[in-house]
């Protein structure tokens, strides 16, 4: 909150003698005026993205660039970045900053996935509708604010692309780029970096779910702020502040009267996913939640995407599971505060160690 505006709020609650507010029906108008201030600054606070002022007199540049080579034949202007080909119809200035944002984001990314699979690395496109018909109609879904969809032929991508979209029915001002709809666009982005470094493999659903339901919440702007040692500590208190996700496990203990088993994350039916599809990909967030809190366990996710990059079975072996399991639960209990049951501190105790 800003300063002046929070003691200027203090005085008027304490309702002490200020020249400007003199009636108590003055202070109270005030007083009205400000809450409603704060509740919207704190409400755009959570969906904006801010940019600095280095970051504006960089996009100044790119922006004229962009201008200048003007739109494309279907509406789109273009701007090439180191990782992805932008297509965005909304204006030059949005096509920049979607391109440095999702540069920054891979940056990111490229902190904690610091390995290298002899994989050529892919360049998708990355198309933004300046309409929610266009872009439903290109991913065949209404309900989707985001997408990510590949396809490929001997062992290379020969489709590789992102989708998104601004909607001119709120408004024109919710066109700019800082109302953009950034915990999808990361997710669908994160997915598609992962393919990028391992090449056209399956991932299995339960890491790529966790792997890119966990940087969905992943706050850019503060993680920048930060040192490489605290980003994921920061990112999880963001999650925790901003989304239900806690909720989404002690929903399930309420419903199934236990807390949920990796391997039933593993060897889920599709038709079992879709019916709790949104508590699922938490579940399988919080398990990599884990894993990134540690250097071993940033370890064991990269050996397991090499793994998959390689075609090895198992991707991950029944040691490094025995001990994921364990750590998971004394994960979920000392940082999501969720409390074992007795029957899953039963099962711990009864479980084989493996070799």
């Amino acid at each position: 909150m800003d300063r002046s505006l929070y003691l200027n709020f203090k005085y008027l609650v304490r309702g002490r003698k200020m020249t400007t507010y003199s009636s108590l029906a003055t202070r109270l108008v005030i007083m009205a005026i400000l809450f409603v201030s704060l509740c919207v600054s704190a409400h755009a606070e959570e969906r904006r993205f801010i940019w600095e002022t280095k970051e504006k007199n960089k996009l100044d540049s790119i922006e004229k660039k962009i201008e200048k080579a003007g739109k494309d034949d279907k509406e789109f202007y273009t701007y090439e970045t180191d990782n992805w080909t932008i297509k965005c119809q909304i204006s030059a200035r949005f096509a920049a900053e979607a391109g440095y944002y999702m540069d920054m984001f891979y940056e990111l990314l490229d902190e904690t996935f610091d390995f290298d699979t002899g994989v050529e690395k892919t360049k998708g496109t990355f198309y933004i509708y300046n309409t929610k018909d266009q872009f439903a109609s290109k991913v065949h879904s209404s309900d989707a604010t985001s997408s990510f969809s590949w396809s490929s032929s001997d062992g290379k991508f020969t489709k590789f692309e992102m989708y998104t979209y601004m909607d001119p029915k709120n408004g024109r001002a919710q066109m700019n780029f800082e109302y953009c709809r950034f915990p999808s666009i990361r997710v669908e982005a994160t997915r598609a970096y992962l393919l990028s470094k391992i090449g056209p493999k399956d991932i299995p659903r339960w890491m790529i779910c966790g792997i890119s339901k966990f940087y969905g919440y992943w706050d850019v702007r503060d993680t920048f702020k930060t040192t490489s040692k605290s980003k994921a500590k920061t990112a999880r208190k963001q999650r925790m502040a901003s989304y239900p996700l806690i909720d989404q496990i002690k929903d399930y203990v309420k419903d199934n009267g236990d807390l949920p088993r990796i391997q039933d994350m593993i060897d889920m039916s599709d038709s079992d996913w879709e019916k709790e599809n949104y508590r699922n990909w938490v579940i399988c967030s919080s398990i990599f939640d884990c894993l990134f809190s540690s250097k071993s366990g940033c370890e064991l996710v990269q050996e397991m995407l090499m793994r998959v990059s390689k075609d090895e079975d198992p991707v991950i072996t029944p040691k490094e599971f025995y001990d994921l399991e364990g750590d998971w639960y004394d994960f979920l209990r000392d940082e999501w505060h969720v409390n074992t049951t007795p029957d899953t501190r039963a099962y711990l105790k009864k479980r084989d160690k493996p070799e």
